[in-house]
């Protein structure tokens, strides 16, 4: 959709429009592969503000300025709006309205909120590069909105069989009905009239004191702003006298920051999501190809990537979600999206072989020998995954036949897949034969979402002893 801005830090993220509203289709506040705010609407009488411009200031946060319409009254640009917004573990809105004019102005000012609790894959269906809008399911009915006044807050709760809440948290007050708060404004020349909304996702359904909300929002500023700059002093930096090239860097090495995703499954460092905005999660493949691409940046996201990847490494053999000894996830899911689809999904033929690549080069950067020794397990579980299950017929190329009957488009695990296709619909990548494992290396050329195919050599059984 034209005029959508994308807001994110970690796995939280915001789509909206222009202006900055939420309009309940493809648009929304998500935590958790849930919608946790799916309508976030400004009018000034009645109508909306006219936008002058609006931008991201940071992957985080954006600015939004507008003027008043011409309603109620209102003489032409009497009023100023500037809109700013910060997505952190949660999302705040900042506005702040002042009268231009000379003389005094009366107007309402009024927010309508609400949500859904919609899972992430049923919103991107209303994607147009990636759904399919005409065909997708009706999205889920508003909830109500329940409006605590002593505390003067919406709390909004899902109806489903998960604890899931939202609250909003208004620092000013005004009169409630429904789903929506309208404020009866009157300022004077050069008055200034502020509010902030804090909107919490709620996943545990524990709710946030209103006044700690405030402080916590703040520190998290300075936490993820914090974590920015110091992302910035790690990596390479870059002096040049071509103005556009030194920019295209610095924004790259931004938009790589962005990518960053707290894992839930490892309490050290960061990982790289898959992408903005849906798949902001932990793709195996698209994971490790991040990683291989970004080693000049230093080894932090792939050792990350390594170590969390192992922990998700397959146990056990299940079919009903493809995984099998040694494999390496394809996708992990959270929230509603995990109840509708998987929580975890082991369907991809090339993420193992390449979890072996990714060690290999990580090794040949750093000399990090004991990083080797601590994911020697690991290794040689994908190793013999390659061996059981990957080569089933011992003609020396990996196979994979999806067994699971369930299946959703995802953009990557059901529509991408790399190698060649034989008439059974089996993919199948090309390995060393097993009697040369010991001196060859395990070759495979793997394509993610679109990105160029890439050849790169996996540590042989010798290199991970």
């Amino acid at each position: 959709m034209a005029g959508q801005l994308r807001i994110l830090e970690g796995a939280t993220f915001c789509i909206c429009d222009e202006v900055g509203d939420l309009h309940h289709q493809g648009e929304g506040l998500f935590s958790e592969d849930t919608r946790f705010l799916s309508r976030f609407k400004l009018t000034i009488n009645g109508h909306r503000p006219l936008l002058l411009s609006s931008d991201k200031i940071e992957y985080f946060s954006a600015a939004f300025f507008m003027r008043n319409p011409l309603s109620g009254g209102l003489a032409q640009d009497v009023l100023s709006i500037r809109r700013e917004r910060f997505v952190g573990e949660g999302m705040q809105d900042s506005f702040d309205v002042q009268n231009q004019g000379m003389e005094p102005v009366t107007f309402d000012f009024e927010l309508e909120v609400g949500t859904d609790f919609a899972d992430i894959f049923a919103v991107k269906d209303y994607d147009f590069a990636l759904g399919d809008p005409l065909r997708a399911k009706p999205l889920p009915e508003q909830r109500p909105n329940e409006y605590d006044e002593e505390r003067n807050q919406f709390l909004i709760s899902d109806n489903g069989d998960l604890p899931l809440k939202t609250q909003v948290i208004f620092s000013q007050r005004g009169e409630v009905n429904g789903s929506t708060v309208n404020f009866h404004l009157e300022l004077q020349p050069r008055e200034r009239w502020n509010l902030d909304v804090e909107v919490i996702p709620l996943p545990d359904g524990e709710l946030v004191a209103p006044r700690f909300a405030q402080r916590r929002f703040g520190e998290e500023v300075g936490r993820v702003r914090d974590s920015l700059a110091a992302w910035q002093l790690r990596v390479p930096q870059l002096r040049t006298s071509w103005d556009a090239l030194g920019h295209s860097f610095g924004q790259s090495v931004s938009d790589l920051a962005s990518l960053r995703m707290q894992s839930d499954h490892s309490g050290i460092g960061k990982l790289p999501g898959a992408g903005v905005p849906w798949f902001m999660t932990v793709f195996g493949r698209d994971t490790i190809i991040t990683c291989l691409q970004t080693l000049l940046f230093g080894p932090e996201l792939a050792r990350t990537a390594l170590e969390v990847l192992a922990e998700l490494q397959a146990k056990e053999d299940d079919p009903t979600i493809d995984a099998e000894p040694g494999k390496i996830v394809h996708e992990v899911r959270h929230g509603k999206a995990a109840r509708s689809w998987f929580e975890r999904y082991y369907g991809t033929v090339d993420a193992t072989p390449l979890y072996l690549v990714l060690l290999s080069e990580v090794w040949r950067w750093t000399d990090d020998a004991a990083l080797v020794r601590d994911l020697k397990e690991p290794a040689m579980l994908a190793l013999d995954w390659i061996d059981k299950y990957g080569d089933r017929d011992g003609d020396g190329f990996v196979e994979y036949q999806r067994r699971t009957g369930r299946r959703r488009s995802c953009g990557s695990a059901s529509t991408m897949r790399s190698g060649s296709r034989n008439a059974a619909g089996t993919t199948r990548l090309r390995s060393t034969p097993r009697s040369a494992r010991s001196t060859r290396s395990v070759r495979t050329s793997a394509t993610s979402c679109g990105a160029a195919s890439s050849r790169r050599t996996a540590p042989t059984r010798s290199s991970t002893s």
